[in-house]
Parts: C-alpha cells; sequence; structure tokens
C-alpha cells in the first residue's frame, strides 16, 4: 500500500497496468453500462489493481474510480488523501482497436490535486509529476526529461483538442484544426508536448485527474463560461456536480478551455457556442 506519492511506484504501476491493458486488448469483450459508455474487462482489472495497491483506510488512503465509487467513500477520500484512477481513459478508442487512450492516476489531499500521472501504452509515453514539476519519458526504459513552462503564441489555425460534447452538440466558428478523438489523457500529453495550441474539457474528475497538475506546473490556464477556474486543481462544487444522485455526478458543470496562456483560452473560447446548452 502507498500512502503518499512515491514517484518511482506510481511509475511501476502504470506500466503493469499497461501490460495487463495490452493483454487484454487481444482478447475483449466490451460490456454496455447504464449510461451508454462502453467498459471492458481491462478496465475492471485494472481498477482492481490500482485499489489494491493504493488504499490504505487505516492511514486514511482512498481511491476514487470510475468503476467503483459510493458518496461515503467520496467523502472520506476528498477530506483525506485520495487517489483518483481512470483505468482506460478512452475505453471506446481502445475497444475499437485505436491507440489513442491511456491510463491516469491523479493525487489529491484534502480536495485538492497535487500531483498527477499519464501513461500512454501504445505509444510508450509517461508523463508524471513531483514537486511542483513536470516530467515526460518518451520510449520505454528512456530517461525522463523535466518538461518546463512556456507560452505558445496564438495561430488561427492551430490544432485544438475539443470535447466529444462540443464535436457532437456544438458549433466552432474559427479556422483552427480540430480534433476530438475521444480521450483526455492521451491529448493531454500532446498539450504539454506544445502539439496542440488548447484543449476544450468537459469531462468527469477521474478524466482529468492524472493531467491537471502537469500542465498546472507548465504555467497553464484556463477559462470558462460559469468563471470557474479548472486549473485552481480543486475538487469543488463550483467546478464539478457533486450531487451522488445526479446523472453527471462528478461531471465538470462547463465547458472549460485550457491553454498555456490566457488570450488563446479566451480566443478559443470566443468561438464556441451551442444551440442548447451542454
Amino acid at each position: 500500500m502507498m500512502n503518499h506519492w512515491n514517484r518511482e511506484k506510481v511509475v511501476e504501476l502504470l506500466e503493469q497496468s499497461g501490460r495487463i491493458a495490452m493483454e487484454y486488448k487481444t482478447k475483449m469483450a466490451p460490456e454496455m453500462k447504464s449510461d451508454n459508455s462502453i467498459v471492458t474487462q481491462a478496465d475492471k482489472a485494472i481498477e482492481r489493481f490500482l485499489d489494491e495497491a493504493f488504499t490504505d483506510e487505516a492511514n486514511n488512503v482512498y481511491v476514487i474510480g470510475e468503476e467503483s465509487l459510493d458518496s461515503c467513500s467520496l467523502n472520506k477520500a476528498l477530506s483525506n488523501t485520495a487517489f483518483i484512477i481512470d483505468p482506460i481513459d478512452g475505453t471506446a478508442v481502445y475497444a475499437a482497436g485505436l491507440p489513442m487512450w491511456g491510463i491516469s492516476i491523479g493525487y489529491a489531499v484534502k480536495g485538492k490535486f497535487t500531483e498527477s500521472a499519464i501513461y500512454l501504452p501504445e505509444t510508450e509515453e509517461l508523463m508524471i509529476t513531483e514537486s511542483g514539476k513536470t516530467y515526460l519519458r518518451c520510449g520505454n526504459g528512456n530517461d525522463f526529461v523535466e518538461l518546463k513552462p512556456f507560452r505558445k503564441s496564438y495561430m488561427e489555425a492551430g490544432a485544438v483538442y475539443v470535447t466529444q460534447t462540443l464535436a457532437k452538440r456544438g458549433l466552432f466558428s474559427g479556422a483552427e484544426l480540430l480534433h476530438s478523438i475521444g480521450s483526455c489523457v492521451y491529448p493531454g500529453v500532446y498539450l504539454a508536448k506544445q502539439l496542440y495550441q488548447a484543449g476544450v474539457y468537459f469531462a468527469k474528475i477521474w478524466d482529468v485527474a492524472g493531467l491537471l497538475p502537469a500542465l498546472k506546473n507548465l504555467g497553464f490556464h484556463s477559462v470558462s463560461e460559469d468563471g470557474s477556474d479548472l486549473m485552481s486543481l480543486e475538487i469543488s462544487p463550483e467546478i464539478y456536480n457533486m450531487e451522488s444522485s445526479s446523472k453527471k455526478f462528478l461531471s465538470m458543470k462547463t465547458l472549460h478551455v485550457i491553454s498555456s496562456t490566457e488570450e488563446i483560452c479566451k480566443q478559443i473560447a470566443a468561438k464556441i457556442s451551442f444551440p442548447d446548452h451542454p
């Protein structure tokens, strides 16, 4: 069991989770959940594996996971120490045999994200934080390189990751290249690598838990319609729906645009509209 953020141990756990996912990929039997989303045996196996590795109730350490969550454990987790896990972010992509999915772990203390990690098994990229810094490893076994804060200049034709909500129900009036792939953490790594100039997110807490601290360390900003700040790293009712009886439990309340500068966030946000509010 692990009751604190241990970078080396988290890397080991992510690598093992990746091996589990790749093994199950050859013998998948996807199931449909009540919300019409897909779950696979890999999701369940990895969540069990990580839950066993992290949960330590004797030391007030809890796990928040998509496949195993109740309001009681959530309240305890947000009052103490929590590992927020997404065993397969981009399950539909994974189930389709495509490579744009990842495994993520977030770490929160008293309701605020402090550390995070993402592993992309298909491309062997691993991004992880430690003590206010963000590190990236490209290729299995290679050394980690520290990523530095940066500020991109706005490009009207630049690449922008967009959530499925915007892709399916929204309108975008700009000339930017829009890319929607059904995963939050996969494009998150490429935001950190300066390949996307912005990301538009409308997701659940475990979808972004492995991403936000890494981008915060790199100086990223966020803009939303209601003024809530995703990059505050707070797990609060101002940002997420905390009503356990709601179908939108732990979903963001509104769209958030993330980029290395506030100017880019505002430029992108101004081009988004919805005939019906998301």
